[in-house]
């Protein structure tokens, strides 16, 4: 039997993909275009300032459809199909039934997303934040929720039905609420450990996993919770913690998530581990989208780029041998039988993300950890391969 002591470098074995970006046909006149949305095959959006751009043959060529000017500024582009999506501009938010031809005014919402054919809105009025709802594309709206607070700040959304949400706002990012009967009943969820910074964005794709990102400079702390919001893992693209994550596109199999100088990187595994794709871009792509896991469109620079073989790493190229843990919970020795699997990089963090000096000992085919020194909780240990990385979670007794 050999003794070792594990010393672990954080480090992030990148893959290179050989999957080809073009460029699209558009002259940018602003800085750049700051969003993109794919809600359908023949029908792409972007912002660009105060101009609303459409691409109905997937990012090669786009046209003006809609211009506020060059002192407008949108955002908060979201499409329900090829022809119905809404924009927010300056003091209101804008509505087209027909691709972008035509729109029309609404109110002015902080936060609208789409669930299936009904919408979602959050504002704040008169030191009370709302979460409204409508079934008819905007015509009429209902309450349901608000919460009145002095200097009240309106709520970050994301919704997995629209009976199950997830909201907080960024005055208050130690709390996170959730409900999953349409707003009957509401929990409170205690989200955070560590430096939390206010993020653009917050998109949970499932009950257990969700995402913040989209901040710049020094509040680029992109960050994922586990375990249905309750604690909170930096999202690491490159290893070493500290590039941002300016935009992510969200799909069953695989997260896209865009950054600086002209990077594009992808997780198989809900964000826990991620991999590099060649692009021909250097400036920071603001804005990504896709349609599936393989037609996509970014923007970066003065330039809007696009692709349609964007194929990621398989089934077949993960390690399938399952790891047995036991017993948990432990009392002192936790055992891992690898099974035969490739697993070369163990660590083991505390809820805090705090990583901690335990005892390895490496045996024929299996890893015995020491936590007896360790206080009783909740750990993580994250188990990494050159293909993926695993995370489970460990009870001290």
């Amino acid at each position: 039997m050999k003794k070792v002591v594990l010393l672990v470098f954080s480090f992030l074995l990148l893959n290179s993909l050989n999957a080809q970006w073009n460029e699209g046909n558009y002259t940018i006149s602003a800085n750049h275009v700051s969003e993109l949305v794919f809600p359908s095959q023949n029908a792409a959006y972007g912002v660009s300032g105060g101009e609303l751009i459409k691409s109905t043959d997937q990012g090669a060529n786009w046209t003006i459809m809609y211009d506020e000017g060059p002192f407008s500024s949108m955002s908060n582009l979201s499409f329900v199909n090829a022809d119905t999506g809404f924009v927010k501009s300056w003091s209101t938010n804008l509505r087209t039934m027909d691709g972008g031809v035509t729109w029309d005014a609404m109110s002015w919402f902080y936060d609208i997303k789409i669930v299936d054919d009904e919408l979602f809105a959050s504002y704040a009025s008169n030191d009370t934040a709302y979460i409204i709802t409508s079934t008819d594309y905007g015509d009429s709206w209902t309450v349901l929720f608000e919460n009145y607070d002095i200097g009240a700040s309106p709520y970050h959304i994301s919704f997995l039905d629209n009976q199950t949400a997830y909201f907080m706002t960024g005055l208050n990012l130690d709390e996170m609420y959730y409900t999953s009967d349409g707003f009957n009943s509401i929990d409170t969820t205690i989200s955070t450990f560590g430096d939390m910074q206010p993020q653009q964005h917050m998109h949970f794709t499932d009950s257990l996993n969700g995402y913040f990102y989209g901040s710049w400079g020094a509040q680029s702390r992109p960050a994922r919770t586990w375990f249905g919001g309750v604690i909170y893992f930096p999202i690491d693209l490159d290893g070493f913690g500290v590039l941002p994550v300016l935009d992510a596109s969200f799909h069953d199999g695989v997260i896209y998530a865009g950054s600086l100088y002209g990077k594009i990187f992808y997780s198989l595994n809900k964000g826990q581990y991620w991999f590099e794709q060649d692009t021909p871009m250097d400036d920071p792509i603001v804005a990504i989208s896709f349609l599936d896991e393989n037609v996509g469109i970014c923007s970066t620079g003065d330039k809007i780029y696009y692709i349609s073989n964007a194929t990621t790493l398989g089934v077949d190229d993960q390690d399938d041998h399952d790891l047995k843990l036991y017993p948990i919970p432990t009392d002192g020795l936790l055992n891992v039988e690898l099974n035969g699997a490739s697993f070369n990089s163990f660590e083991l963090f505390d809820f805090q993300g705090r990583r901690q000096d335990v005892q390895f000992e490496l045996m024929n085919d299996k890893i015995i950890i020491n936590i007896s020194m360790l206080p009783a909780g909740n750990y993580v240990l994250d188990v990494k391969s050159n293909k993926e990385k695993r995370s489970y979670q460990i009870v001290k007794k």
